[in-house]
């Protein structure tokens, strides 16, 4: 069933709606990139890896999600890191958030291994690397990255934040870097 919007009341934040028949086109999409944060990526992960049936959905939205649930097992994207693409091309799914993924962009720059992260409807999905990557190097720098964040060097590329504190002032800036990394990286 779908909706159409009738009234708007914004200082008892209440919509007022009709049912209408028909296919109606969502006005709520969003291109942009926002930060995504681990928790919801992680749910992602266990909404594709489990079975559970939501009977909330409609019976397009079953459709895909069944679907994306076949590609997922198929591809093994939620029970393992690395994944091929193709011939030429490996992908890393750490299933982190914008921040934790941008580190980790970082993290295999600043050991010379080329990556460019993928991000689609503004959700950081997996890191591509190309053909002169093995599996194992890329499963040998993740463990790397993971296991001694301080070695990180951040790209002038990358947005990131520094921990806003009262005393940033007095604190050495690889100190803040590091109280960054230990705020951004979860080990897992």
């Amino acid at each position: 069933m779908n909706w159409k919007v009738i009234d708007i009341n914004p200082k008892s934040h209440l919509l007022f709606v009709e049912p209408v028949l028909g296919y109606t086109e969502s006005k709520w999409r969003s291109r942009c990139l926002f930060l995504t944060h681990t928790k919801i990526m992680q749910t992602i992960r266990e909404i594709l890896s489990s079975d559970e049936d939501y009977p909330f959905l409609n019976d397009h939205a079953k459709q895909q999600l069944s679907a994306m649930r076949q590609i997922a097992a198929h591809t093994h994207i939620t029970d393992d890191h690395i994944t091929t693409l193709s011939s030429e091309q490996l992908a890393l799914f750490p299933w982190v958030g914008t921040k934790q993924m941008n580190f980790l962009y970082g993290g295999f720059r600043a050991h010379d291994i080329e990556c460019k992260p993928h991000y689609s409807a503004g959700l950081p999905l997996y890191l591509k690397f190309g053909k002169d990557v093995t599996p194992q190097q890329i499963q040998k720098c993740y463990n790397q990255i993971l296991n001694s964040p301080d070695d990180i060097v951040i790209p002038p590329d990358i947005d990131y934040e520094l921990p806003d504190a009262k005393y940033n002032d007095y604190i050495p800036d690889n100190l803040l870097f590091k109280e960054w990394c230990v705020d951004f990286v979860e080990k897992n």
